[in-house]
């Protein structure tokens, strides 16, 4: 199949928030809420229990989460000096630097699962247990000096975090659960992906941005530059199968519509963050494509 049809789906539910945010759901507090609902309630049971029920001894695992640990080190880097350089203020270029190195797990789960099955969400969630604590914990770091809170406690408190880092566990320890329980987490894990693209796409926002170079060049390296590295590296280790695609799909996808937030919460400049953001989501829906075609 065609990649830009694959992802048709998942643009076509970024369209539609799009939509109802600027039609029949103009309400701000509902999109609030139906954030927090799926940060806080749905999302977190489709990481733990992708993780929790994953297959960890799949052929090239550990080069996969090498290439995306290695990459998302570098994207920090590189996010964080490009920011450092150039004339924005220091809260505005922290809040869009964090957009580099930090993935939607909603546009990556729902393109693994439908590009390579059961394995490409299992090796796509591990990644993300690895690379979610990583890029949350450098974010954090970065925006601190703004924030009411210290950052071990924005770590600890992170849903996310605590989701990915308790399925490892518990897959690591051969921990099992009733069927029932493992039906009800699937349910509402699978509600979390329809529902999180749509508010992805309720998120954008189109404003003209103040700082359209250093975003231009932050989307240059996440969209182009770390993709392609991932690419060389899986040339170098030779990996094979689903463990070749995933990390260069896995690390070109859009950045997390949470980026947005943290900016917020911690003191940052949260309409930075918010245009980064929506650059990122068209960015990467527009060039994503082009990874998936390659590494097919």
């Amino acid at each position: 199949m065609n990649a830009a049809l694959l992802l048709l789906p998942d643009i076509a539910l970024i369209a539609l928030g799009v939509l109802l945010v600027r039609t029949w759901f103009k309400d701000k507090s509902f999109w609030a809420g139906l954030e927090k609902l799926i940060y806080f309630v749905l999302f977190p049971p489709l990481l733990f229990n992708s993780i929790a029920r994953a297959n960890l001894r799949l052929p090239g695992v550990t080069e996969a989460v090498f290439i995306a640990v290695a990459v998302t080190l570098l994207g920090i880097v590189l996010g964080h000096g490009v920011a450092a350089l150039s004339k924005a203020p220091r809260a505005t270029g922290v809040s869009c630097a964090q957009c580099v190195y930090r993935y939607s797990a909603f546009v990556s789960i729902a393109l693994s699962s439908r590009v390579y099955g059961q394995e490409g969400l299992a090796l796509s969630a591990l990644m993300m247990s690895v690379v979610v604590p990583i890029g949350n914990i450098a974010a954090v770091t970065a925006l601190a000096h703004g924030a009411k809170t210290g950052v071990l406690r924005e770590i600890v408190q992170n849903p996310l975090i605590l989701a990915t880092a308790g399925g490892l566990v518990f897959n690591l320890l051969g921990g099992d659960l009733p069927e029932p329980l493992w039906v009800f987490l699937t349910r509402l894990g699978n509600a979390s992906v329809a529902l999180g693209l749509i508010a992805v796409g309720a998120s954008l926002k189109f404003a003209a941005a103040r700082y359209a170079k250093l975003i231009t060049l932050l989307m240059a390296i996440k969209h182009l530059l770390m993709p392609a590295v991932a690419f060389g590296l899986v040339l170098w280790l030779g990996t094979s199968g689903v463990a070749r695609s995933m990390p260069v799909i896995f690390l070109a996808c859009p950045t997390a519509s949470s980026a947005y937030i943290l900016a917020a919460r911690m003191g940052g400049d949260p309409e930075a963050a918010a245009v980064t953001v929506s650059a990122s989501t068209v960015a990467g829906m527009l060039i994503l494509p082009f990874w998936v075609a390659l590494m097919a």
